[in-house]
């Protein structure tokens, strides 16, 4: 099922997808092994498949964020798969965040009245 993006619908032309015409899913490739730089602290939930990355750890005292550029990599290559569900935390500081953007009127004004 994963091969067809818009498969054929059955109808009085088309007996449309046969189930045996269907190949299995492909198993997911491993993921590389995890960075250990002590600035972002990584764990993987191999039965869901979830990839969390926490960068609370990337704050300097100053508050100024700091990203190792191996986290940072590691980061980018594992949002670019389609077999895992990547989660971050600490990207933004709550001191830093101004909480006018996450209202309605002003999500409103940005977006318009559709949103995605």
């Amino acid at each position: 099922a994963h091969l067809y993006h818009n498969p054929p619908i059955p109808s009085e032309f088309t007996e449309g997808i046969m189930y045996s015409e269907l190949d299995p899913i492909p198993f997911p490739q491993p993921l590389p092994e995890l960075p250990n730089t002590g600035k972002c602290f990584w764990k993987f939930d191999k039965i869901q498949r979830v990839l969390m990355a926490d960068f609370s750890s990337s704050v300097k005292s100053n508050d100024e964020f700091a990203i190792d550029p191996r986290d940072e990599q590691f980061f980018l290559r594992m949002l670019e798969r389609n077999d895992i569900t990547l989660v971050s935390e600490g990207f933004v500081s709550a001191k830093a965040m101004d909480p006018e953007v996450w209202k309605l009127q002003h999500m409103q004004n940005v977006l318009g009245e559709e949103y995605y």
